[in-house]
């Protein structure tokens, strides 16, 4: 949907270590009224809020209602015990209910009801389980309600739930506690304090509407917030039955997952009422069979696997004939691959199974398979935003570009024509429906529609105000969840837009100002920036953004934004990842997150847990792989391989073990056996790369040819025809090269291009060679300069129009170009400002001890014949032989030996030293060095070798400066030194300096 992209610029013109506390002993409780020291800290930012008997206005405080702070209780924990209260309010005293953790309005921005009152503070609730890492040792949920009075909180309930289960099973009793507590009592509680309702009838059975039904297969937003409305508003009206409770917990569960990826912690109170609702309809029923069957979908869903298989084995014992979707839901939560996809041949499970096959992999690493499921989701369900932005992240490159864009139209393509389904629409936002559906989606509506998104915001913000809106999930909910998808999606499109094609700054600037708007309120607004990673934030705004953040929300999906901010002020940063983990719950996709990272200690802890949470999940045995391959002895590792033979993800991180450890026939069993099961261009890649590691050139080379005949994906085979590329290329067969170095090229990455000039070069054709920098160049930002460099260095080519567009580049960065001073530099020697080019260099030397520069200041003195301030500049740079900074320690000494051909009485070049010098040099280091002595010598005197020296830097294959340079000075005294060489020349490789 290149169109939509074009809409946005066309807009823009127009607008860690984990630190655990001790457990908490016994006498804790003592200090259970001391709910004022809690809250002290964050009154600052989250100010009482007035009373009103008609409408419970709920705040998101976390802590411990003793006073100290729990190690990791989750936000899922702390919202099971907030949402208890607002089900409370809401169904047991028909209260109209408004949730901070929805971001949600609190207060009407117009005006103030006149129910309200401001003489005592709305009720508030905390809670906490004191213990240590994940609950291990936890025993107790304390409870504290209190008055939100100023100054002095007012404490007016507290209780102490008993927990009989403190590993990772305690979510599911904490939700059946506090889900009682909300039908008994929460109510006398809200009562006394002067709440006033009544509570919702109960039926014994009901229909569902059928927006209701139709919902369950539709897996976008708007549908399922259509859907939780609308049975909410039968629940208020007509009473609850077990079949609109259980689409109620399903759709809750539904909408949660879906709006997992959001910057915000609205998802985790989404399916904290899930597994609420799932437990109320359990204690209606009696645990019937249909309420289990219910409760198993949103368990699984919520990631809570085990407790699922638990729900199943119960049924399986009671001989419970299962549902079509309780069977699609079995196979899922036994990661049984198979099996689900046979059931997707029914079309009435179809959505269902694409959508758990995508939470499997939702939260894993970079894996072609994961990406496969995403995009089959998306053609099952076009509007699911949560496969958009992983493919925004985790795909190839194309993929990633193309999802960013389809996510947009996705988005608004479905988002006027699902909400005009919605009963009850007000008019002001009918209208907006209305004209949404007259202008289409194309170019010229563009605009429009934007602006409409706009004004929908607004309007459901205005008709979402508590006096106004008794509905709920409320009008004002569903525009903040139109912001957040707003900002999820600009996150994405400047993550791939900036970090992945390299859109010119000017242009991502112009991305950002046309995207603002429609993130315009957002807590994280002024985040923004983080996510592009090569925009500037004014670091006045730093404080300002600070001030909106919530530690309390923070989640790892916020970490992209953290980094960005860690040059700036890493406290901020560091807070947001730690916080990120202590928000964790025990749930399969947190815990998968946290294997992940790579800290040996959170991914042993997670792959401990995820026994009790998701046992049969393949991600567990890779905790295992990863995390306790010491520990695993013969038997367990065959083990792992045998139960997992069909698995790639397992097999792959048992490869990796066995690369490791040298094991190259276990090693090369796997990658065979990956290749049959799940070729992928990654598998064939390795697999080469263990015949190379081997010494079989042969069979390297044959894998590799082999994963070209795979279907094209991404960039992956273009890569790996440059490797073959230059293969031949290290080898001087440049015509065999040049085939697979002439289609990668076809590709436009950079890497692809440079691989297509060196072949063209090499074999003389630069003409095809300068097609390909002047592309190179006018594509990419950093490579502006390669143009007008291959000019000078092979006297072709239009170097008049080639330096007009590198001059054009450097103008448009600015002043001051202080990061660029060596590059004019190297630019004022190749039009011949040699003194121009002496001064920058001698100041960068002053400035920065950069032993390169000072011998670049060092060979322009001589060649000025000012020989005393040359030798001066060697005596310096030589005497930083104690201290030499890292990766310039050869020319340190090189400064010592020129330095010491020039001593008296008897100075002398002593060439075996010197060759001796560039021979070991590391890599890339024998080009500069070549340079440098030829110019040294050539300014010396002995130009015959000098020349020699020269020559050796200018046939150098690598993108030096100092090849450049050497290449221009032999042009410019019309010295033919031929093409390229395979690679970088010595002095004993070549006759010419014999």
């Amino acid at each position: 949907m290149r169109w939509w992209i074009s809409g946005i610029l066309l807009f823009c013109t127009l607008f860690s270590n984990v630190r655990a506390e001790s457990p908490v002993d016994g006498d804790s409780h003592a200090a259970l009224h001391d709910v004022a020291k809690l809250v002290q800290s964050s009154r600052a930012t989250k100010p009482p809020l007035p009373f009103r008997p008609d409408a419970l206005l709920l705040k998101s405080y976390s802590g411990d209602p003793s006073g100290r702070t729990s190690f990791h209780r989750g936000l899922l924990l702390r919202e099971l015990v907030r949402q208890s209260l607002l089900i409370s309010a809401r169904d047991e005293l028909g209260l109209r209910t408004r949730d901070a953790t929805l971001r949600e309005s609190l207060v009407d921005s117009d005006k103030p009801a006149a129910a309200q009152d401001t003489t005592k503070g709305s009720v508030q609730i905390v809670s906490s389980i004191p213990g240590d890492l994940f609950l291990q040792h936890s025993d107790r949920l304390e409870i504290s309600i209190f008055r939100d009075d100023a100054p002095i909180p007012q404490t007016v309930f507290e209780k102490t739930v008993q927990l009989s289960r403190p590993r990772p099973e305690a979510i599911e009793e904490i939700a059946a506690a506090v889900e009682q507590l909300s039908r008994n009592e929460f109510p006398k509680v809200l009562r006394e304090v002067g709440y006033q309702g009544n509570s919702n009838a109960i039926l014994e059975n009901s229909s569902l509407p059928d927006n209701v039904v139709q919902s369950s297969s539709q897996w976008d937003l708007v549908s399922q917030f259509n859907a939780i409305r609308a049975l909410h508003q039968i629940h208020r009206t007509s009473g609850e039955s077990p079949q609109s409770l259980a689409a109620l917990a399903e759709s809750y569960a539904r909408l949660g997952t879906l709006t997992a990826f959001l910057r915000s912690p609205a998802h985790q109170a989404l399916k904290a009422r899930a597994l609420l609702y799932s437990h109320r309809l359990l204690a209606r029923t009696s645990d019937s069979d249909d309420a289990r069957q219910s409760y198993i979908y949103v368990l699984a869903l919520l990631g809570r696997h085990q407790t699922a298989l638990d729900q199943l084995d119960l049924l399986a014992e009671q001989k419970v004939d299962l549902t079509l979707p309780t069977e699609v839901i079995k196979a899922f939560v036994r990661f049984d691959a198979d099996t689900l996809e046979k059931l997707a041949a029914d079309p009435s499970q179809r959505s269902l199974v694409r959508y758990l096959q995508f939470l499997a992999v939702e939260p894993l690493e970079d894996h072609a398979f994961a990406a496969e499921a995403a995009i089959n989701l998306v053609k099952e369900q076009e509007a699911c935003l949560p496969a958009y932005h992983f493919l925004s992240h985790r795909a190839t490159l194309g993929v990633k570009r193309g999802a960013t864009a389809a996510a947009l139209g996705a988005f608004a393509q479905t988002l006027y024509d699902r909400l005009a389904q919605s009963a009850e629409l007000p008019s002001s936002i009918r209208n907006i429906t209305d004209r949404a559906a007259e202008a289409g989606l194309d170019n010229d509506a563009m605009r429009q529609e934007m602006g409409l998104r706009l004004q929908l915001i607004n309007e459901l913000h205005d008709a979402g105000q508590v006096r106004r809106d008794n509905g709920e999930l409320s009008w004002d909910f569903l525009g903040q969840l139109i912001r957040e998808v707003n900002f999820a999606q600009a996150a994405d499109l400047l993550f791939v837009q900036g970090n992945h094609l390299g859109l010119p700054l000017n242009e991502m600037s112009a991305l950002v100002s046309g995207l603002s708007p429609l993130i315009s309120g957002h807590p994280y607004e002024q985040g923004l920036l983080g996510y592009g990673r090569t925009l500037d934030i004014n670091v006045q705004q730093l404080p300002r953004f600070l001030e909106s953040i919530d530690l309390d929300d923070m989640e790892v999906s916020l970490q992209p934004m953290a980094i960005y901010f860690a040059d700036l002020y890493r406290p901020f940063a560091d807070q947001v990842m730690i916080k990120g983990i202590d928000n964790q719950d025990l749930v399969y996709r947190d815990l998968v997150f946290q294997l992940q990272r790579g800290h040996a200690s959170l991914g042993d802890t997670a792959t401990f847990f995820l026994r009790s949470v998701s046992p049969k999940s393949p991600m567990y045995a890779v905790g295992h792989i990863r995390y306790r391959w010491g520990s695993l002895n013969d038997q367990q590792r065959s083990r792992l391989e045998s139960d997992f033979e069909n698995n790639s993800l397992v097999l792959e991180n048992l490869t990796q073990q066995y690369l490791a450890a040298e094991s190259w026939s276990d090693a090369e069993r796997l990658l065979l056996r990956l290749i049959e099961l799940y070729p992928t261009a990654k598998s064939f890649e390795t697999l080469a790369n263990l015949y190379g590691q081997q010494g079989k050139t042969k069979q390297w080379l044959e894998t590799l040819s082999a994963s070209l005949e795979l279907p094209a994906s991404g960039l992956d085979q273009d890569r790996i025809r440059v490797q073959i590329a230059e293969h031949y290329m290290s080898r001087g067969e440049f015509a065999e090269a040049l085939p697979y170095a002439e289609q990668a090229a076809q590709s436009w990455a950079a890497w692809a291009m440079i691989a297509a000039i060196n072949c063209h070069e090499a074999l003389g054709d630069n003409e095809a060679a300068e097609l390909w920098v002047q592309r190179l160049s006018q594509r990419y930002d950093s490579k502006s300069l390669d143009w007008y460099f291959f000019c000078r260095r092979t006297g072709s080519g239009n170097v008049e129009q080639a330096f007009a567009f590198a001059k054009r580049y450097l103008q448009s960065i600015g002043e001051p170009l202080e990061g660029h001073q060596q590059t004019l530099a190297v630019l004022d020697q190749l039009q011949g400002y040699t003194s121009q080019a002496a001064l920058r260099f001698q100041r960068l030397y002053d400035s920065g001890a950069n032993p390169w520069d000072g011998l670049h200041a060092a060979m322009l003195a001589t060649e000025l014949r000012e020989t005393e301030a040359a030798r001066r500049l060697l005596v310096r740079v030589a005497a930083q032989k104690d201290a030499p900074p890292a990766g310039h320690e050869v020319e340190v000494t090189l400064a010592q030996l020129l330095l010491d051909s020039q001593t008296e009485p008897s100075p002398a070049f002593d060439r075996d030293k010197v060759d001796a010098l560039v021979r070991t040099a590391p890599l890339g280091d024998p080009t500069n060095l070549n340079y440098f002595i030829g110019k040294f010598l050539w300014h010396s005197g002995d130009r015959s070798l000098g020349e020699a020296y020269l020559r050796l830097a200018a046939r150098s294959p690598t993108n030096k400066w100092n090849r450049h340079l050497a290449a221009a000075m032999l042009r410019d005294e019309a010295i033919d030194f031929g093409t390229p060489a395979p690679k970088e020349l010595l002095p004993a490789e070549n006759p010419s300096t014999d």
